[in-house]
């Protein structure tokens, strides 16, 4: 399995500039903090559900950008709709990373029912995503693959449970956020 931080950062610090990143509630936010607090990182703090469609929008809206989004097995169930949705409308740009921990680890560690045997990256293929993956153990060519192919894109990567420290910025406010990642989004 999976250390949640240490794949989060492998995918991100060497990113390309143009890459926007959008993380879900708790976890996954206070993963991508702890690689950096970068101006192109839209930061949900306590939106469960909204990530990917909140990345489906960015990628529809910048069609020549990168856009990644990174959440959590339990935001994602919450949404699993959104899956088909995005196979509609075809978002060449568009990757989901999935840190699955089976759990439903912001509200006390509920198990999700990817715990039950629910495959997300199953889910994706059957909804049409043409590439979509569940990883449990580190392999460069399938990181690389995620990526760099044309998407829609998902990667689900089991992760171990963990008690890690939360990585807030001082300076990170909702208006502040807000106007820094519209102006990141608008020099891009």
């Amino acid at each position: 399995m999976f250390h949640r931080r240490d794949l989060v950062s492998s995918l991100l610090t060497s990113r390309s500039p143009d890459l926007l990143v959008v993380s879900g509630l708790g976890s996954s936010t206070w993963d991508v903090l702890s690689v950096e607090d970068h101006d192109a990182d839209f930061k949900f703090m306590g939106a469960m559900g909204q990530t990917v469609p909140f990345a489906l929008g960015l990628a529809l809206a910048k069609p020549n950008v990168s856009v990644l989004a990174i959440t959590g097995d339990g935001e994602l169930l919450m949404q699993l709709g959104i899956l088909a949705t995005i196979c509609t409308q075809n978002p060449t740009n568009l990757r989901i990373l999935v840190l699955d921990n089976e759990a439903y680890a912001e509200t006390g560690g509920q198990t999700t029912a990817t715990a039950a045997g629910t495959d997300i990256a199953d889910v994706a293929t059957a909804c049409g995503f043409p590439f979509a993956v569940c990883v449990d153990e580190h392999s460069e060519e399938t990181s690389k693959a995620f990526l760099q192919v044309q998407g829609p894109a998902l990667m689900v990567a089991k992760v171990t449970i963990e008690k890690l420290p939360m990585s807030i910025p001082d300076s990170l406010d909702g208006v502040t956020a807000i106007n820094r990642f519209r102006q990141a989004v608008a020099d891009i």
